[in-house]
């Protein structure tokens, strides 16, 4: 999770700076506040996901037991 926020802010400062014309410290900040951002998100949607997946396995599962 840390690492795919990183890499994600790690892309969007150049962003910033290259192609918003945004200044280097305030895409840092931005850049900052969208990784401290990212982490929690990155987190509840893989719950999201897993918990998706999990119940989709234990009804396959439920599925098959039943013949």
């Amino acid at each position: 999770m840390f690492v795919r926020a990183a890499l994600v802010a790690g892309v969007f400062f150049p962003y910033l700076v290259f192609f918003a014309d945004e200044e280097p410290v305030p895409a840092l900040v931005i850049a900052v506040i969208a990784f401290a951002l990212m982490v929690p998100l990155g987190l509840f949607l893989d719950r999201v996901r897993y918990s998706r997946q999990k119940r989709r396995y234990e009804e396959k599962r439920a599925g098959s037991a039943k013949r």
